[in-house]
């Protein structure tokens, strides 16, 4: 009871009644240990604040999710590949401006070059169809510390979950990556997380395609990186100046979502397999 008197107070907004989303389980905090997932490496971590660009899909089924809730299609849930679990994170449709609150409780998704699953809920909202949309996350840190906070007080006995579709491995400690618990938590017992579902309204973003291959201090080292994507034509950016110059390996614009991943596809085979999909 005290939890989860806990979670409302965290998770409430003044002047505003939150919904309650009802799940089927009690969530268990969860960062995990690295994986690969369609050929690419994956390195989950604390994160409490932050912004990235990319494309959202619906991601609808039914299943038992990461941190232990039941995925809900009804409700405004999201998968991400490194987030804690659970997170909260607001998702702003940069087509149309329209922003909302979606709880990460799910890794994935599974196409690379997609940076958040959504619910069929979240992605109607929002304005997702059955074409990846770009967007921006925001992490909300107060409200994903607070679950943080509740869930795993005592910052022990955080579960790494298997998952079957994903092959896991021991590495070296990757910066800020945590190592899995070597113990199962009991089963979990039924709980409601409030969290707000108004949709937020601003402006839309320019919505181009492009594609990052990293961002460098030396310039050399961005000349070599645009070597090994000769095949997909990139620039590189240069940005600020004296010793917080900064060089950044960009292609595109791209037409749509299919261009963008026809060409991630080649630098992912040619051994660049940390070339992410960005909208700017």
């Amino acid at each position: 009871m005290f939890r989860r008197l806990l979670i409302a107070v965290a998770l409430g907004v003044t002047g505003c009644a939150p919904r309650p989303v009802s799940i089927s389980q009690q969530p268990a905090y969860v960062v995990g240990p690295p994986y690969q997932q369609a050929g690419i490496w994956y390195y989950p971590a604390e994160r409490f604040g932050g912004e990235e660009t990319g494309l959202a899909v619906r991601q609808p089924g039914v299943r038992i999710a990461t941190d232990h809730e039941g995925w809900d299609d009804a409700q405004a849930l999201g998968t991400h590949a490194t987030l804690q679990l659970p997170a909260i994170v607001r998702v702003t449709n940069l087509t149309s401006g329209t922003s909302l609150l979606v709880r990460v409780i799910d890794r994935g998704p599974a196409r690379r070059g997609r940076i958040i699953g959504l619910s069929d809920r979240a992605a109607t909202l929002l304005g997702v169809d059955e074409r990846p949309a770009p967007v921006r996350l925001n992490v909300d840190g107060p409200r994903s510390q607070a679950l943080r906070d509740a869930l795993a007080p005592a910052r022990t006995g955080l579960i790494a979950a298997p998952r079957a579709s994903v092959q896991q491995e021991t590495l070296p400690g990757a910066p800020g990556a945590l190592r899995p618990a070597l113990t199962e938590a009991p089963p979990p017992a039924a709980r409601d997380i409030p969290l707000p579902t108004e949709l937020g309204h601003g402006p839309p973003g320019s919505g181009q395609i492009q594609l990052r291959g990293g961002t460098f201090s030396i310039i050399e080292a961005a000349r070599l990186q645009a070597g090994r994507l000769a095949m997909i034509a990139p620039q590189i950016e240069r940005a600020g100046t004296g010793r917080a110059e900064t060089y950044t390996v960009r292609a595109g614009p791209y037409a749509n979502a299919a261009a963008a991943d026809a060409a991630l596809d080649q630098a992912i085979a040619a051994g660049v397999t940390d070339t992410r999909i960005v909208v700017e």
